[in-house]
């Protein structure tokens, strides 16, 4: 294991150990665990706010953007009587994302806002914001995220736009080796 083979992170914890955090937080989220990833966040949090590594734009936001999707995903495992605190949880870090104030971070709060809308069952409210999602990506050229996208707003549209976008949006992942476009879709926006 590559981790073992690394500085202890109890003494310094370095961009290797962040990047680690980040695949296995990404692992769990996307085999559905978001209590195991939630565990190796809050495992690390304090080595890694010591270290100031978060000072850094890039590591803050993929930080920050970590959090909201662990805690969505969180919300929408829970039992409907846990289900608002989970969801706040996620939307103080989508806000955070949003305040950071550059096009990438405000996307991914956009389309994790469509996310969070589809948990409070607000299906045009979540078509909203993966459309503008979508756009937002396009425009940046992160035509896998635009297609993550797309793909979330093309379940909720019905008929053949739906089914297109859909459609389209697979194909594209497939294209870019995404093997499991519906679990990719998940990990990126979380989702019933």
């Amino acid at each position: 294991d590559a981790l073992h083979s690394w500085p202890n992170r109890q003494d310094a914890y370095l961009m290797q150990h962040f990047n680690g955090l980040f695949s296995l937080v990404q692992a769990e989220l996307y085999r559905g665990d978001a209590t195991a990833a939630l565990a190796r966040l809050l495992a690390d949090q304090k080595l890694l706010r010591r270290s100031q590594l978060l000072r850094v734009g890039p590591l803050r936001i993929e930080h920050e953007y970590l959090f909201a999707r662990t805690w969505l995903a969180l919300a929408i495992q829970a039992p409907p009587s846990e289900r608002a605190a989970k969801l706040k949880r996620a939307m103080l870090h989508v806000a955070r994302l949003e305040k950071i104030g550059l096009p990438m971070p405000t996307h991914y709060a956009t389309g994790l806002r469509g996310s969070i809308a589809l948990a409070t069952e607000n299906e045009s409210l979540a078509v909203e914001h993966f459309k503008n999602a979508a756009a937002g990506f396009d425009a940046c050229s992160t035509v896998l995220y635009a297609a993550f996208a797309k793909r979330q707003l093309g379940l909720l549209l019905a008929g053949d736009e739906g089914q297109q976008l859909v459609a389209q949006a697979e194909l594209l992942m497939l294209r870019e080796d995404v093997v499991q476009p519906d679990s990719a879709t998940r990990l990126v926006f979380p989702r019933d």
